[in-house]
């Protein structure tokens, strides 16, 4: 009985924020041909670490509270999303390969807010 309330609870918090998970996951198959469930992966091998900072950082600046954010990637903490929430800005200056993959995402949630449609893969 708990877990079905739980998971209830959850699913209603899920629909709160399913238009940005939406749109950020729409731009993570756009660009990078990626869907959830390869970010649900237990893996550090890169860039996945690198998706998921940036899946991350985008939920974050549209309100979504870390905890719903490591619910939706099926991780039971919310330590490893809160490493990279911290570290976003020095990746993003120090390491060329995610800032390429970051800037990627940001270009292409820029055309989507502008209404303009662009293929890269």
């Amino acid at each position: 009985m708990k877990k079905e309330l739980n998971d209830e609870i959850n699913n209603a918090i899920s629909l709160i924020y399913k238009d940005f998970f939406a749109e950020c996951e729409d731009i993570m198959l756009a660009e990078f041909g990626i869907k959830l469930d390869y970010l649900k992966v237990k893996s550090q091998t890169k860039p996945l670490p690198y998706l998921r900072a940036i899946y991350t950082h985008y939920c974050l600046n549209k309100g979504v509270p870390i905890k719903v954010i490591a619910n939706r990637l099926d991780m039971n903490n919310a330590t490893p999303l809160a490493y990279w929430r911290n570290k976003y800005d020095d990746s993003y200056k120090y390491n060329e390969d995610f800032k390429v993959l970051a800037d990627r995402f940001n270009k292409r949630l820029k055309e989507k807010e502008n209404g303009i449609q662009e293929t890269t893969i």
